[in-house]
């Protein structure tokens, strides 16, 4: 009887433990344009911000040419920039699913190093502020932060999450400098 009784509990406890693994994806009711909202507004200090969503032409040339991604891959999106010697960027993007987000990474990782040495001789402050910026991963959104405050923007992205009662661990991928980590938030 202390045998069938062992086994019962045993086999609860390990479905108990495949119910709780299996979590369900980040999403919201958010537009991705309101996201973005909440992510400027996050911001004291802001220049004027360009604004081009997955409607717009001009979008799938940011997409494929500037930050080195697969449009089939991309569902989804905002990007706002600045003009002239000004670095800020704000990105928005809906991955078609959480893998597409690690590839997204990489090549955002890529496209920091590559615009702060745009702007490393003749705008170091701005050099800096691309250095500084942050990749944060929600499920398969993602958010690429280059601004004054990124660890504001990250939580003004990360909130707008928080009402889902289905939120995931949020991964956020941080390059300062030439160190890059990848971190579990626990914002």
């Amino acid at each position: 009887m202390k045998k069938i009784l062992c086994s019962i509990l045993t086999l609860l406890f390990l479905f108990s433990l495949v119910g709780c693994s299996q979590e369900k994806a980040a999403e919201t009711d958010m537009p991705l344009t309101d996201i973005v909202a909440a992510v400027t507004e996050s911001q004291s200090e802001l220049p004027a911000l360009k604004q081009i969503t997955s409607k717009d032409q001009n979008f799938d040339i940011w997409i494929s040419d500037y930050y080195s991604l697969q449009k089939e891959n991309v569902e989804d999106g905002v990007i706002c920039y600045a003009d002239g010697v000004e670095a800020s960027e704000i990105a928005v993007l809906a991955l078609s699913d959480e893998e597409d987000c690690r590839a997204a990474e990489k090549a955002l990782t890529e496209y920091i190093q590559d615009r702060a040495g745009a702007f490393e001789g003749y705008a170091p402050q701005q050099a800096a502020m691309v250095k500084d910026g942050i990749i944060v991963e929600n499920g398969r959104y993602m958010a690429f932060l280059i601004c004054p405050e990124p660890s504001a923007a990250k939580s003004a992205f990360l909130g707008c999450f928080e009402k889902n009662p289905n939120l995931m661990m949020p991964r956020l991928f941080c390059r300062h400098g030439n160190q890059e980590m990848i971190q579990i938030c626990q914002s």
